[in-house]
């Protein structure tokens, strides 16, 4: 990767600007399915889906898809301000990574080492690969992860995994598997897996399935076997965010694809069960960080169609599914957004015609982008304001408030939305 695209991406994830976004609570949370072309004859196309309805809000061209042969990376920052992708081209086989700022819908591209890459769900910085392992970029710059000998081979994304909160990242390379501390580039751990791996929410467990041998759970931080279970079925382990259970997702050559579920902990079985209407090989599977739903690409093997779907992970149901458009794909890919969830404990301290506005941020760290403020002269009305961005730390403090007994909420928001509103409290100036 050149220096000068460095720069622009550590620009790129450090900005910020004011939003002007009316109230949306119809969902928590903002699908994005991105798919290139297969010949790559167009650009690509990024969908933005409603994971309620299951209706396309909105479709973009994906510039500098145009070329690609393969999607081998998709993230959204934590604030849905920018959504990147990497690829390598068709032709010349280069690794290209694009940047796209939904501020804008500006976008600006650059060559990688490799064009496989990890998104920090939580803080804006993304980890691209390379023969002299791992390199962090964010808008402090570039940071070289730890030094780890990897043989012939180059570090892998594609086979990696990040934790859910952002702090560890694993990445495969020369048959070792290292795991890494996000904030100083320092290896934790070494693994030697059998087949396909996975790390837990909280970063702290290691999952290991290979075809005939019994699935594992390691202790990070001590490296020490600590469960296994012989798996009804082969299988790379896929974690569900919200609860920790390990995902076997079975093949769709003898029938319809077999969900295993294991705790995370113990790997003891939890449920086996089939969706029904899904019969095609599952391509991508993607997990809500918040509801229980998954994201999934199916590809037909005699048609060649690929559909994308919404599934119900605890009824095990199909809520929406729709044939991806316009051309045959490449992998296609989900990436999930959210808006921020709404603040809480606001109160307020009246000193004459001063006003202190205090509350508590949602638990979703790096979403937050702004606040707004709404003000009524009656409880739940905004006449007074409505949507005024107050910036986006968690206090606000206004003078000169005249005489009146007013009625105040607060709302987080960012580039995928506002939350809903906080508690309402009643500001009483004498």
């Amino acid at each position: 990767m050149t220096r000068s695209f460095h720069r622009c991406l550590g620009h790129a994830l450090a900005m910020t600007a004011a939003l002007a976004v009316a109230p949306d609570l119809r969902a928590q949370s903002v699908a994005h399915l991105a798919f290139v072309p297969t010949p790559p004859s167009t650009d690509g196309l990024l969908v933005t889906v409603d994971p309620d309805a299951g209706r396309v809000e909105r479709t973009r061209a994906m510039p500098a898809a145009s070329g690609l042969g393969s999607l081998a990376g998709l993230y959204v920052t934590a604030d849905s301000r920018y959504i990147i992708w990497s690829g390598r081209h068709s032709g010349t086989l280069a690794p290209v990574l694009t940047i796209l700022d939904q501020a804008t819908d500006m976008a600006v591209s650059g060559t990688t080492p490799v064009g496989e890459f990890l998104g920090n769900p939580v803080f804006p910085e993304v980890y691209i690969t390379g023969n002299a392992g791992p390199v962090a970029l964010s808008p402090a710059g570039i940071r070289p992860f730890a030094g780890f000998v990897c043989g012939a081979g180059h570090f892998q994304a594609r086979t990696g995994s990040i934790s859910t909160d952002g702090r560890r990242v694993s990445f495969w390379c020369d048959g070792r598997e290292a795991i890494f501390d996000t904030a100083t580039g320092a290896i934790i751990r070494s693994f030697t897996p059998l087949g396909g791996t996975a790390l837990s929410p909280d970063g702290q467990s290691f999952y290991d399935v290979y075809l005939g041998e019994p699935m594992r759970r390691y202790d990070v931080d001590s490296g020490v076997e600590m469960a296994s279970v012989p798996p009804a079925q082969p299988g790379r382990p896929v974690v569900d965010p919200r609860n920790g259970h390990v995902y076997l997702i079975g093949s769709a050559n003898l029938g319809p694809p077999r969900f295993d579920v294991y705790h995370g902990q113990t790997l003891q079985p939890v449920r086996s069960a089939t969706v029904p209407g899904l019969t095609s090989t599952i391509m991508s599977w993607t997990f809500d960080r918040f509801r229980p739903r998954a994201y999934a690409v199916t590809r037909e093997s005699t048609t060649g169609v690929d559909t994308y779907m919404i599934v119900d992970t605890d009824a095990m149901t199909i809520l929406h599914a729709a044939q991806i458009p316009t051309f045959p794909t490449d992998l296609a890919r989900w990436v999930i957004g959210y808006r921020p969830t709404a603040p809480t404990a606001l109160s307020a301290i009246v000193t004459g015609a001063n006003v202190a506005l205090s509350w508590t941020a949602g638990p979703l760290e790096g979403a937050v982008s702004r606040h707004v403020l709404e003000v009524g002269s009656a409880p739940g009305l905004n006449d007074i304001f409505s949507g005024l961005d107050i910036g986006a730390q968690p206090s606000f403090a206004a003078s000169g408030a005249p005489p009146g007994r007013y009625y105040v909420r607060v709302r987080a928001a960012n580039y995928a939305g506002v939350s809903a509103a906080s508690n309402e409290v009643v500001v009483q100036v004498p």
